[in-house]
């Protein structure tokens, strides 16, 4: 299976290489990134592994640290032929995407859409012409596997976790996504299925989790709630609102108690992240 992330505004590009180099093993039929500059996607791949990439000194995320969000993919061919075109990310009209995961149903997306000209070979593909084609709400009904991640021009980020490996954790730079993440990072939380939606400042503001969550070291919240993250601290954490309740990060669950009756007195519209 393929490997990829997503790296909030001005993350470092030696921690991304480091992410990378962690999950590539295995996913040695391409490698690539895109990032939008002036409005446009900029897409740098090659049909080699990872550390070939890095070993030429090829330009991956030499953009780094920059201020928008990168995808970042390697591949694991499971579609079409170790190719350019066959390489993520791909780039389907205001959207790039990178996808982890077997999409069935590609040929009949293909032959159903005969006003659309495919390049590659890949399930992939297929998944990005179907976004464009029915928009963000109808991809989420319709999919039921894979991971997605999709960029769009204006610097918004979308992710749709149907299935397979997804785990995000709050930085400082933001929100990170990624396939996997490596053992230094701490309180991940793997997304077992949900979908998002990013700004382009890096921070998350609808997260739907379709199924339970499972996290580490923190507690569980949620289920299938609409979660708004709020710039909002309390005792010095920042605050989860969800629908109904209002949470707040915490290694002891008496805290979370403790801070969510303290905030319930606060205006939550004040606190939303909406941009």
């Amino acid at each position: 299976m393929c490997r990829l992330a997503a790296f909030p505004p001005n993350f470092p590009k030696k921690k991304a290489l480091a992410i990378m180099d962690n999950f590539y093993m295995g996913n040695t039929d391409g490698t690539g990134s895109v990032h939008v500059k002036d409005g446009k996607f900029v897409v740098n791949k090659w049909s080699i592994p990872f550390d070939e990439v890095v070993e030429k000194k090829l330009p991956l995320f030499d953009h780094m640290p920059y201020n928008g969000w990168t995808i970042g993919h390697v591949r694991a061919a499971s579609h079409g032929g170790n190719t350019y075109n066959n390489t993520h990310p791909l780039v389907k009209g205001e959207w790039a995407m990178a996808h982890n995961g077997i999409f069935q149903e590609y040929a009949i997306v293909k032959a159903l859409m005969t006003d659309h000209t495919f390049i590659g070979q890949t399930d992939s593909e297929a998944a990005a012409a179907l976004w464009e084609k029915i928009g963000r709400a109808g991809f989420i009904q319709a999919m039921d596997s894979g991971v997605f991640l999709f960029l769009n021009k204006n610097g918004q980020l979308d992710v749709v976790g149907c299935s397979g490996d997804l785990v995000y954790q709050n930085t400082k730079w933001g929100v990170l996504m990624a396939s996997e993440l490596p053992h230094t990072y701490r309180r991940t939380i793997n997304v077992d299925s949900g979908d998002f939606r990013l700004s382009k400042k890096g921070k998350a503001f609808i997260a739907n989790f379709k199924r339970e969550p499972s996290y580490e070291n923190v507690e569980y919240y949620g289920g299938n709630e609409k979660y708004y993250w709020s710039d909002k601290k309390v005792k010095g954490r920042k605050i989860k609102i969800v629908e109904g309740e209002d949470v707040v990060w915490s290694d002891s669950f008496d805290d979370e108690i403790e801070a969510a009756k303290a905030f319930r007195s606060t205006k939550k519209d004040d606190d939303i992240w909406m941009d």
